[in-house]
């Protein structure tokens, strides 16, 4: 299973929401390990598909070029 593909096809599917980074670890990717799961979520901030709005809380960047990108 590849996480990443996993969290950002929640990230396309939740554009525009903003979410507590605990409570979505927790409610829907507990299957990942915890550090992964933040790593990912690291990534995906840098590539702008996420923005940090305070700590442990994100945005899901609604109409980003990056997110339009399909994965197969």
């Amino acid at each position: 299973m590849n996480y990443t593909k996993t969290i950002r096809n929640y990230c396309q599917q939740n554009e525009g929401h903003i979410f507590d980074s605990q409570q979505m670890f927790r409610d829907f990717f507990s299957m990942v390990p915890y550090k992964t799961f933040i790593k990912i979520l690291n990534r995906l901030e840098d590539e702008n598909i996420l923005s940090s709005v305070s700590k442990g809380v994100y945005l899901f960047n609604p109409n980003n070029p990056a997110m339009q990108i399909q994965l197969f």
